[in-house]
């Protein structure tokens, strides 16, 4: 497992965890998107990257994704597809992350944050706003999954234990 794909573990147990509602991609990779193509073909895919190098067009009527120039410009279409069972937070610039996911806190139901070991991604300032979260660090750079659903923390509990994954837990003020 590669630099680029330490989050691959944390991300299936998010998929396990909550089965069946839509998931947002922010940031498309090499190893995220054909994962999250393969695995929500029943519940949607919703897809943005700013990055013409990484765009990945829409696979299907299951999916829908955005090319932007502005990170900022993707809001009205992203708040207007719904809310979202997972979202997977993995784009660049660094200190846009702790942006979108401060919006995207109400509308998502589990984070799916990586790189979460590093001070330049700005995640000291919000992680916090978060009741449940945990880390991967049995890779690097390390993936958190964070929540204010108590179900859906509990449901992470359950996935990571049949999987395996050993997480390393906080509790937050949520």
């Amino acid at each position: 497992m590669g630099k680029y794909n330490t989050h691959a573990l944390a991300l299936e147990l998010a998929l396990r965890a909550v089965p069946m509602l839509r998931v947002l991609e922010l940031g498309q990779g090499r190893y995220s998107t054909p994962l999250l193509m393969q695995r929500c073909q029943e519940r949607g895919l919703v897809s943005v990257e700013n990055n013409p190098k990484y765009y990945r067009p829409s696979a299907g009527a299951w999916m829908q994704t955005r090319l932007v120039r502005e990170w900022e410009e993707m809001w009205p279409w992203v708040l207007a597809c719904g809310s979202y069972g997972v979202a997977l937070v993995d784009h660049a610039p660094a200190l846009r992350r702790a942006v979108d996911l401060a919006r995207l806190r109400d509308h998502v139901w589990l984070m799916v944050v990586h790189d979460t070991e590093s001070a330049e991604y700005g995640y000291a300032g919000i992680r916090e706003q978060w009741r449940w979260r945990w880390d991967d660090r049995g890779r690097r750079p390390w993936t958190g999954l964070w929540t204010n659903r108590a179900d859906v923390a509990a449901a992470v509990g359950l996935a990571a234990i049949a999987s395996g994954l050993t997480l390393t837990r906080e509790q937050g003020q949520g």
